[in-house]
């Protein structure tokens, strides 16, 4: 590993991302990442990819709320479910 990497490990490894790493944590993030770059790297990406899982699904949540104040109080889901049942 290379010492620019080092951060990004830390953050592999801090599963519960309380900005430490307990020995349970440690030991698990080793055994996930042991094999070479390949399961680094695989690693990062499944990171970053539950990251942005999370900041679209917290920014879905904002547009909805701001749509539905735009257009009266159903939500998105709202509508969706009364285009379905043929209600407006």
């Amino acid at each position: 590993i290379d010492a620019s990497d080092v951060w990004t490990l830390f953050k592999l490894m801090d599963s519960d991302s309380g900005h430490q790493i307990d020995l349970e944590e440690f030991t698990s993030g080793c055994l996930r990442l042991s094999g070479g770059a390949k399961s680094l790297d695989l690693a990062r990406l499944a990171y970053d990819h539950n990251y942005m899982v999370k900041r679209l699904g917290k920014f879905m949540a904002r547009t909805d709320q701001a749509f539905s104040r735009l257009v009266g109080t159903k939500t998105g889901s709202e509508c969706a479910l009364a285009d379905e049942h043929g209600a407006r």
